[in-house]
């Protein structure tokens, strides 16, 4: 993930991980607004966790590109598997949140 790029893979997917997913995993998910300090604290965490790498580069303005290790490439056939299950199913998750809701 690029600081500011608006690449759109077509997924057009809610946020995961705090809002923040790295280049070369659906980058469509760019374009939900998220608080800069959440994203910097998520980035972090997943650099942390060996997801991701952090690159700076010394340049007005100044730039940060993150990209996933292959460790953090493993999770996406897992993240897929959950993107077509969310699709498939989010009927009956909004059923059931409607059903819950016109409880008294």
């Amino acid at each position: 993930m690029s600081g500011g790029s608006g690449d759109d893979d077509g997924h057009g997917l809610p946020p995961t991980l705090g809002g923040v997913v790295p280049r070369g995993c659906c980058p469509s998910f760019e374009r939900w607004p998220v608080r800069n300090t959440s994203r910097w604290k998520t980035l972090r965490r997943l650099e942390r966790d060996g997801l991701v790498t952090r690159t700076v580069y010394a340049q007005v303005p100044p730039r940060v590109d993150y990209e996933l290790t292959p460790l953090g490439r493993s999770l996406r056939t897992p993240m897929e598997a959950l993107e077509a299950w969310a699709i498939e199913n989010i009927p009956a998750v909004l059923e059931a949140r409607e059903s819950y809701d016109r409880r008294p």
